[in-house]
C-alpha cells in the first residue's frame, strides 16, 4: 500500500512538472481529481488498518471502501492518460504550425534574396554595358579625328578605370596635336622668312 502511495504521489508530481504552465483546464481538473483521490485512498487504507485491530468487520467495510477508492483512481488515471495523449496532440499541432510557417518564412527571405540578387545583378550589368558603350562612342569619336569630346568616371572597377585611361589618351592626343600645329605654324614663319631672305638676296645680286 505505501508502494502504491509512493508510486501515485510520484505520478502527480511528475505529471504537474511535465505540464506545468501549459496544461488545459480539463486536464487542470483531472489531476484535481487524481489528486483529491489519492488523498482519500490513503486515509481509508489508514483508518482500515487502525479499525481492523479493534473491529475487524469494521476494517473489512473500511477496506472495501478504500479499494473502490483505488478502482476510481485507475479510472482517473485513465482519463489522465487520455488528457494527456490529447494534450501532446494538440502540442504537436502547435509544434507543426509553428515549423510550417517558419519554412514558409524562410522559404519567402530566400525567394526575396533571389529577386534581391536578380535586380542588383541587373542594375550592375546594366551599368557595365552603359559605361562600355560611352568607351566604344569615345574611341568611335577620337578615330574620326573628334579630339574635343572628354569622358571619365566615378565607377571603382575595371571598366572605370578603361574610360578614365581613354579620357587621359584623348587628352594627351589634344596636346601632341596642339604641340604639331604650333610646331607647323613656327616651320611655316620660319620657311616664309628664309624665302624673303633669298629674294632680297637675288636682288641685290
Amino acid at each position: 500500500r505505501e508502494k502504491q502511495l509512493a508510486a501515485l504521489e510520484k505520478l502527480r508530481t511528475d505529471v504537474k512538472t511535465i505540464i506545468s504552465g501549459n496544461a488545459s483546464a480539463e486536464l487542470q481538473k483531472t489531476i484535481a481529481t487524481l489528486t483529491q483521490e489519492t488523498e482519500q485512498y490513503s486515509k481509508l487504507a489508514d483508518t482500515a488498518i487502525d479499525m481492523a485491530t479493534v473491529d475487524i468487520n469494521t476494517g473489512m467495510a473500511l477496506l472495501q471502501s478504500a479499494d473502490d477508492q483505488y478502482k476510481a483512481m485507475t479510472v482517473t488515471l485513465g482519463e489522465l492518460a487520455a488528457a494527456l495523449s490529447a494534450q501532446g496532440a494538440v502540442d504537436m499541432a502547435a509544434l507543426e504550425s509553428k515549423a510550417k510557417h517558419g519554412t514558409y518564412l524562410i522559404a519567402a527571405l530566400m525567394l526575396l534574396s533571389c529577386v534581391a540578387a536578380l535586380g542588383f545583378n541587373w542594375l550592375t550589368q546594366r551599368r557595365i554595358l552603359r559605361d562600355i558603350d560611352r568607351g566604344v562612342r569615345t574611341a568611335a569619336l577620337v578615330a574620326e579625328g573628334r579630339l574635343d569630346v572628354q569622358t571619365s568616371s566615378d565607377s571603382r572597377d575595371e571598366i572605370g578605370d578603361l574610360l578614365r585611361s581613354l579620357g587621359v589618351m584623348v587628352t594627351r592626343l589634344r596636346d601632341i596635336l596642339k604641340t604639331v600645329s604650333e610646331a607647323a605654324d613656327s616651320i611655316k614663319v620660319a620657311s616664309a622668312e628664309v624665302a624673303t631672305g633669298n629674294q632680297d638676296l637675288s636682288q641685290r645680286t
